[in-house]
């Protein structure tokens, strides 16, 4: 569920009630590390909690750079973006220097509970290739849904790979939510193109190809019920999928120049 919450709660809980300390496993605290090792950030970890009873987003006491993230969480757009999300990342500057903050939405909790390495993994990823160059789009007001959806589509195929070579499992987590997704899928009414959301389409697109490009039939069996699901419901988005699937497979994203010429090309094949 969507909650419409456009402010933050400065009080807060009691320190001993809740905490915005996240402790790394292993893997992920040296893939911390390797990225503020390059010196171009520093990562800062916090959970926000969520006042249901007053509608509000707190953020606890001990959290890094609080007067900073304060200032983001009252951005209402922000905001908007983050209560529908697990977890988001935002490269920013305090005026000091650079840091890279990952804001886990504790609402959403429950949907990764046992899982929240591969959540957090996700957002360090992003982190990651930002310190290492292979910047994502921008939109003119930096939350443009076709440049960040444009974004995910190809970094999402580095930062697996990424994920693997540091032996996380993201699989499990992954799975849950498309099995989470095609039982929504069950329910819906074929899409119609003229009065869908944009963003939706765009949204739905993306998970589309990442399903294609990302995952096979071994790893989840029921990969293709999804897939079939997808033309069924959105027919409208198939020829834009197989296009971007394609020019997808088969390139080396690890070389800069086919990154971003990769990057151009979804661009244009994504509306």
């Amino acid at each position: 569920m969507v909650l419409p919450l456009l402010a933050l709660l400065f009080a807060g809980l009691a320190a001993a009630e809740t905490s915005s300390r996240v402790v790394l496993s292993p893997p992920l605290a040296q893939w911390k590390r390797d990225i503020e090792a390059a010196g171009k950030t520093t990562v800062v970890l916090a959970r926000v909690f969520t006042d249901t009873a007053r509608n509000e987003l707190t953020l606890p006491d001990d959290v890094e750079f609080r007067p900073f993230l304060r200032k983001m969480l009252n951005d209402e757009a922000f905001v908007k973006q983050f209560v529908q999300t697990h977890a988001i990342n935002v490269n920013s500057n305090t005026g000091l220097r650079p840091i890279s903050v990952v804001l886990l939405n504790m609402a959403r909790s429950a949907d990764w509970e046992g899982q929240e390495d591969a959540v957090i993994a996700h957002e360090l990823g992003h982190i990651w290739l930002h310190t290492r160059g292979y910047e994502a789009p921008q939109g003119l007001d930096g939350l443009s849904c076709v440049a960040v959806h444009a974004g995910d589509i190809v970094q999402h195929v580095l930062i697996r790979e990424q994920m693997r070579a540091r032996h996380i499992d993201y699989l499990p987590f992954w799975i849950s939510s498309l099995e989470a997704a095609l039982l929504q899928m069950d329910g819906r009414t074929v899409s119609n193109p003229q009065i869908a959301d944009q963003c939706q389409h765009i949204s739905r697109l993306a998970l589309w190809v990442d399903v294609a490009v990302g995952l096979s039939d071994r790893e989840w069996p029921r990969r293709q019920a999804l897939l079939a699901g997808f033309r069924n419901r959105f027919p409208e988005l198939k020829d834009r999928s197989d296009r971007i699937a394609a020019i997808l497979r088969g390139r080396n994203l690890n070389q800069k120049v086919m990154y971003q010429k990769t990057l151009r090309s979804v661009l244009l094949n994504i509306h």
